[in-house]
């Protein structure tokens, strides 16, 4: 089989595709669906977008017509916040959708007039999630005094000062985008830790993050996990997450950093080519002698060979927002996202939702929601319980220079 055939899928105009040949069998040639037009802000809920909100639907309980009026507005929304973070990439302070389905944004300063009227320019029409389905109008919150790029770069130097204090083992990092602070758990080398949590708060601050923002905390048996085996396709010891290309031209096929860098996908070799381990995420790509579809498999509680579909567009999370996941061995679960810029041992940028549903064979299966890419499956971590976490799509280039997902 062909790595194209494996990964093909979509939804083709509008319609859900199901696969043409039997579950696990490769094809012999390659095959690449119609592509989906990128989502675009009150544009409606999709068809891969309704089979998303049917799985949720199906998990949490609810009736369908209820999470239609809780989620479906949220990546509207989470586009609001990307197109704004991109105007105002100093500015913006956080946003969040928080649990009682009420969306906010928050600048460092006074809140722009341009945002004023972007935001009012959707209100009322595409964002809603209240008990029963009343919309909520966007808040806008000014003056928070920090903002987000501030905070994803104090917690990395935080964390990985944390790291090489002497007395610590390991660390995880993250922080309160509604307060900005900033909060580091490390676990102790050893049993006698007294005085640790204002040692290691003193490193941190001498390596030059802002303390007035830092607070640490020592915690024992701090578990995560790489889920380092098969994913949303099967690959030789771990998963198969989007398709990317390298620098425009170059394709290839995504998964976590940690994994073996020999794979191969249902007897085809694939060839590494490069990984990231470390500040930037957790990634690797690889090629083969064929051109890659940009799709996947979006999975079911079945199987995760069904319910294939195109990637029409990258996008990037927002807390409180609904996602989906499809793994090898879990096959397709959604969860909230929690948190952004997470780090966890080593690795950091990491995103972190509400829950912990990843089971070893999940790693580097594709977080999506409809035909949208938000990242790839990395494993669990510790922090107030045990989550899942993902490599955001938007860090695959500055782990490996020039590599993004597939649109086309």
């Amino acid at each position: 089989g062909t790595l194209a055939a494996l990964l093909v899928g979509g939804v083709a105009n509008g319609t859900s595709a199901e696969p043409a040949w039997p579950a696990g069998q490769p094809l012999t040639v390659a095959v690449d669906l119609p592509d989906e037009p990128a989502p675009v802000i009150g544009d409606g809920i999709t068809a891969a977008e309704m089979r998303d909100l049917q799985t949720i639907a199906e998990q949490t309980g609810e009736s369908l017509e209820k999470t239609v009026a809780r989620v479906g507005w949220q990546q509207d929304f989470a586009m609001l916040v990307t197109a704004l973070r991109e105007q105002y990439p100093s500015e913006i302070a956080g946003a969040r959708i928080d649990p009682d389905g009420r969306p906010w944004i928050a600048f460092r300063g006074s809140v722009p007039a341009s945002a004023v009227d972007q935001v009012a320019r959707y209100e009322h029409k595409v964002f809603g999630g209240g008990e029963g389905g009343a919309a909520f109008a966007v808040e806008l919150r000014g003056d928070a005094g920090f903002a987000e790029v501030d905070l994803e770069e104090d917690v990395v130097q935080a964390h990985y000062a944390a790291l090489k204090h002497e007395g610590v083992a390991n660390a995880s990092s993250g922080y309160d985008v509604a307060t900005g602070t900033i909060l580091v758990q490390v676990e102790p080398s050893s049993a006698e830790a007294d005085g640790l949590a204002d040692s290691v708060r003193s490193q941190i601050t001498k390596a030059g993050a802002d303390g007035s923002r830092i607070s640490v905390e020592v915690i024992k048996d701090v578990e995560q996990t790489e889920d380092a085996i098969w994913g949303g396709a099967n690959m030789t010891t771990c998963t198969s997450g989007f398709s990317v290309t390298k620098n425009g031209t170059t394709d290839g096929i995504s998964t976590a950093g940690h994994c073996s860098n020999s794979q191969s996908l249902q007897g085809s070799t694939l060839t590494f080519q490069a990984a990231h381990e470390g500040n930037w995420g957790d990634v690797q790509w690889h090629t083969s002698t064929t051109t890659e579809a940009d799709d996947f498999y979006g999975g079911s509680t079945s199987t995760n060979l069904t319910d294939v579909r195109d990637v029409a567009a990258r996008g990037n999370a927002v807390e409180g927002q609904s996602v989906c996941r499809n793994g090898k061995t879990t096959f397709k679960k959604c969860d909230t996202v929690y948190q952004l810029n997470h780090c966890s041992g080593d690795i950091c940028h990491l995103t972190a939702t509400q829950t912990d549903t990843g089971e070893g064979g999940d790693s580097g299966g594709p977080i999506y929601f409809g035909n949208t890419a938000y990242g790839i499956h990395r494993g669990s971590k510790y922090w107030f319980g045990s989550r899942d976490t993902f490599m955001p799509q938007q860090y695959f280039d500055n782990a490996i220079a020039g590599l993004v997902v597939a649109t086309s």
